[in-house]
């Protein structure tokens, strides 16, 4: 297993504020440069932003989730596009006053030309999704249990054959899973929020193949870009979430 430490990091920030709801994701509209679909809230919205203004222009529910009064308080978590267009986010529950997230109340859904489909409930922190097209797989993680499954999966949508491909606590791992994403090889690269670390391991067997040990505890979210996407993209958070 290799393993390789950071040291000094050159950190790229924003600051986010938008009115008093937390922004959990936001995606560019394709073909446009100032059109995007935000998770703000519990709401799916749409938004229009020049990118450099302080201010956007534009903010417009496409649908809100979980309007039941034993779920009002929870808010979207992580987000992704599948590859054929569609985007998914689930929610988490709300921190109670040990600082705790409350388990089993989230959910994962997806979002398809404004129709709202839910696929799972009893979630705690919904939270890193990838795809492997090759062998029509999801990958998915629930923060709180903590570990990566994987479901069969259709062009058309649908998820089933729910399987645990990683569990971080029989593989002794610190931390709790957060992001994740998929390289060429069909390897799934998961960060370890409170655990400073992202593992790559093969889906097939769970075998741990590579970590990378980040100088700061919470890292978040991963992915590859750069024009040959051969260059790593890492976030971290400061507070607890």
């Amino acid at each position: 297993m290799n393993e390789d430490i950071l040291g000094e990091l050159e950190p790229l920030m924003w600051h986010v504020h938008w009115r008093d709801e937390p922004l959990a994701f936001m995606f560019p509209v394709e073909y446009s440069n100032s059109k995007f679909i935000a998770g703000l809230g519990r709401k799916f919205v749409f938004v229009e932003w020049d990118g450099i203004s302080s201010e956007v222009s534009k903010v417009e529910t496409i649908v809100e989730v979980e309007n039941e009064t034993k779920v009002k308080d929870n808010r979207l978590n992580g987000a992704k596009v599948d590859p054929y267009g569609r985007l998914w986010a689930g929610t988490m529950g709300p921190i109670d006053c040990e600082g705790n997230i409350v388990p089993g109340q989230g959910s994962l859904y997806s979002l398809e030309k404004g129709v709202l489909k839910k696929h799972e409930g009893n979630v705690g922190c919904s939270n890193g999704i990838a795809w492997n097209t090759k062998e029509m797989k999801m990958y998915y993680i629930d923060t709180l249990v903590p570990a990566v499954f994987q479901y069969d999966f259709s062009e058309s949508g649908t998820i089933s054959n729910k399987t645990c491909v990683f569990d971080f606590k029989a593989n002794n791992i610190t931390g709790l899973p957060d992001g994740l994403t998929i390289d060429s090889n069909g390897a799934l690269w998961v960060c370890c929020i409170y655990g400073s670390n992202v593992i790559k391991f093969d889906p097939k067997d769970g075998k741990i193949l590579k970590r990378i040990k980040f100088p700061t505890s919470q890292i978040t979210s991963v992915t590859f870009g750069g024009k040959n996407l051969d260059k790593m993209y890492v976030t971290t958070a400061k507070n607890s979430c």
